[in-house]
Parts: C-alpha cells; sequence; structure tokens
C-alpha cells in the first residue's frame, strides 16, 4: 500500500513537471495551500509581421494609410485632428507553454517609448475576432473585432526608455483563449483606437522594425486551478520541494520547467 502510494504521488507529480512549462521570462510564484500555481507568460511581436500602424483620415473617412513597416508605432492624433493613429499587434501563444485550461488573472500589453508630446491621448483596446490573427503586412483595418473594448484613457506623457503598460486586458485574453483552445499555433490580435486625443497629442512607441528587444510585449499572469488543487492535497501530508530546470535551444530562446520531488 506504501508503496502504491509513493507511485501515485509520482504520477501526480510526473504530470505537473509535464504540464507546467514556461518560455523566456516566464516567473513561476510559490503556491500556498489552498492557492492556484501561479506563473506568468510573456511573448515580444519581434518581427515586423506583428505590428503596424493604420493613419485614419478623420475628416474624410474611410480614407486610411496602412503601415506594415516602419521605425515607430503612433498612439494618437495628428495633425491638428486630421489623422487618427491606430496601432495593431499580434503575439505567438504556445499552448504548450500557456496551457488551453489557464485562468487569467491579469494581462497588459507593455511598450517602450521613444517620445512623447503634450496633450491628452485616449485610446481604446480592441481584441481583434480572430482565433488565429493574420499577419500584420497587408491592410488589416478591415479585421473585425469582438465588440468589447478596454480604454486606456488619459494615457499621460511618455519617457523614453521607461516602459509602460497599457489598461488591464485580462478578460480580453481569457476570451481568446477560450475560443482558440482547439487551434495550432495561433496569434491573439489587438488594436488600439485613436478615441478622442487632443489636437497633436502622440505618444511614440518602438516597434519590432525599430528594435525587436524593445518591441511591443504581451504579459499575461495566470493559475492552474484544477492542477494545483492535487499538489495543495499533497502538500497538507507531504514535504514537497521544487526546482526550476532551464535549458536553451540552439535559437537562443530559453525555456523553464518546474520539477517536484514529494516524500512521504
Amino acid at each position: 500500500e506504501e508503496t502504491m502510494r509513493r507511485i501515485s504521488l509520482r504520477l501526480v507529480c510526473g504530470l505537473v513537471a509535464l504540464l507546467v512549462f514556461g518560455c523566456e521570462g516566464i516567473e513561476w510564484r510559490p503556491a500556498q495551500k489552498g492557492h492556484a500555481l501561479m506563473a506568468i507568460y510573456e511573448v515580444r511581436t519581434l518581427t515586423g509581421e506583428n505590428d503596424a500602424e493604420n493613419r485614419r483620415d478623420l475628416e474624410f473617412p474611410p480614407a486610411n494609410t496602412w503601415l506594415d513597416t516602419l521605425t515607430i508605432l503612433t498612439f494618437g492624433d495628428g495633425l491638428g485632428g486630421f489623422i487618427g493613429h491606430d496601432v495593431y499587434v499580434r503575439f505567438p501563444i504556445d499552448f504548450t507553454e500557456i496551457p488551453r485550461y489557464a485562468k487569467v488573472v491579469s494581462a497588459y500589453i507593455e511598450f517602450e517609448p521613444e517620445a512623447s508630446s503634450s496633450g491628452t491621448v485616449n485610446v481604446l483596446i480592441q481584441l481583434l475576432d480572430s482565433t488565429n490573427c493574420p499577419s500584420l503586412v497587408t491592410d488589416q483595418s478591415g479585421l473585425g473585432t469582438d465588440g468589447a473594448s478596454v480604454a486606456w484613457a488619459n494615457v499621460p506623457a511618455w519617457v523614453v526608455d521607461t516602459p509602460v503598460q497599457s489598461s488591464d486586458i485580462a478578460t480580453e485574453v481569457q476570451r481568446w483563449i477560450d475560443k482558440a483552445a482547439t487551434v495550432a499555433a495561433p496569434f491573439i490580435g489587438f488594436r488600439f483606437v485613436e478615441n478622442g486625443s487632443d489636437s497633436n497629442a502622440k505618444r511614440l512607441s518602438e516597434p519590432a522594425e525599430g528594435d525587436a528587444t524593445k518591441s511591443p510585449l504581451l504579459h499575461v499572469v495566470y493559475t492552474l486551478p484544477e492542477l494545483v488543487s492535487e499538489i495543495g492535497t499533497i502538500q497538507q501530508a507531504h514535504k514537497v520541494t521544487g526546482a526550476v530546470v532551464q535549458t536553451q535551444a540552439a535559437t537562443g530562446a530559453i525555456k523553464q520547467r518546474v520539477e517536484l520531488t514529494v516524500e512521504r
């Protein structure tokens, strides 16, 4: 019976080690009894096909200019109220790194400022209505959204090289995960729409073409509640220790996993 108990515990922990994976920049937070294991998943746009800008003529809509190759991303207003700048970003989601059953706690998109101007900038963040957002190398300004928007209002003046974070988009990320769970190698996409900014008020961000290491970054905090309920039961009667095992692929990407050891 004791042997079977140890085998059972090893199977549970083996399942944890197989399913709990991370990616470059992931951070694991220790689980407390009765609490879910919490992890952070981060990914950048990295390449030019993953971020773009659409300049809308506000006086004579729907005229627009799609910019998929540029060295700056512009949020806000331009030319004294005649031009609105909309930013598009998409991020690859690997469901071996952020599980399909993850429960999103918080999420935001981080930008690296290149420059800023005075005045108020107001933006709406919209989740693109696609379980696999197409590449942003052709005009995607007509791509629909899922109907909801998150206000990023009164965006303060930016300080160059001091990263800024959008409003929380946890609900949007969760909706997308729930819909895209069966899609292989999908991309999640967002649109940042100018929404009544002051005349000539702009915020300028680094795109992938400018510096991939400073390109837009998606930050997601999530939990694994069902899996950790099993771990919590084990922790009450057994000593559980964990270690982060890190490997580096030939591409330079760093992957991490958590290995748990259970002692009677």
